[in-house]
């Protein structure tokens, strides 16, 4: 079991609301269809907040007009996060089921992260989806927050061209010779693969990746490194995920490490000719299980 040994992500607000109407915006499906995400099945347990991710949401507790407690696991997160909790407390500052009065305020915890970086990721659309909440309780006219504004981890669909000016701007090193010819191997890189799968972009374009249809296969970040999602391969390839592996150790003279949830790949320290053949034949192999 994961050691979950990060802070949890915890959040409040004060509205001018009352108890009832607190509960049904937790536990409708509608009402959490309005500011948490856009896809909420709670028939099924599942929650999509980002078009490529879901998530499985089951009621654990619920104490109706003081306390709700929902799991939260993402279906392609790494093997060493375990369950999250939230855990959503209602304290009433006076107000009753059918008035306002002083109003009340919200908490939200989020506990059990061992992932840095899905905590992060879950920490900045919790900031977003509370603000949200808030206009809502109070009466405002507002979208949910996935319509406001692109969020900082979502991704959009381009074709290869839409990838030059990221290639070209990738700055590793010693000398311009270098990251020129450096960045005409990574451009390589996307010619050998393009048609393989579908690229995106994110909306920040600090990374890009190469999907086969909704599973994350390959990634590349502004600091000029490939990342490879091995939970996605290890789901497609099956029993072929150790072929691959040591073919790819072999072949670049690296340690490789399927049960990541990510591995980087310098592209200054890989042979990018041997990097296009594995990455086509998984694609080649990926095809054939269709």
């Amino acid at each position: 079991m994961a050691q979950s040994n990060l802070d949890p992500i915890e959040l409040s607000i004060n509205v001018n609301a009352t108890p009832a109407q607190v509960y049904r915006a937790l536990t409708s499906q509608n009402e959490l269809r309005k500011w948490w995400a856009p896809r909420v099945i709670m028939s099924k347990n599942l929650v999509g907040q980002e078009e490529d991710r879901l998530i499985e949401m089951r009621l654990m507790q619920a104490e109706k007009y003081h306390l709700v407690r929902y799991s939260w696991w993402g279906q392609q997160w790494d093997s060493h996060q375990d369950v999250t909790v939230i855990t959503f407390q209602i304290h009433d500052l006076g107000a009753s089921r059918s008035q306002t009065g002083e109003g009340l305020v919200l908490e939200v915890s989020h506990d059990g992260w061992a992932d840095l970086e899905e905590r992060n990721r879950q920490e900045q659309i919790w900031k977003m989806a509370m603000n949200t909440l808030e206009g809502l309780l109070a009466g405002k006219t507002s979208k949910p927050w996935w319509e406001q504004k692109a969020t900082k981890g979502s991704y959009r669909q381009v074709k290869m061209p839409a990838l030059k000016s990221f290639v070209e701007n990738i700055e590793i090193g010693r000398n311009a010779q270098q990251r020129r010819k450096l960045n005409q191997g990574i451009w390589k890189v996307c010619s050998g693969l393009d048609e393989l799968g579908t690229w995106f972009l994110r909306e920040n374009e600090e990374e890009f990746e190469l999907r086969h249809g909704s599973h994350r296969i390959l990634g590349m970040n502004r600091e000029g490194e490939f990342l490879l999602f091995w939970p996605e391969l290890k789901k497609l390839l099956g029993a072929n995920i150790d072929e691959f592996q040591n073919r790819l150790s072999v072949e670049q003279d690296v340690d490789v490490n399927i049960d990541a949830a990510h591995q980087k790949f310098r592209a200054d320290t890989i042979s990018i000719e041997l990097w296009i053949r594995w990455c086509q034949d998984v694609f080649s192999q990926l095809h054939s299980l269709v």
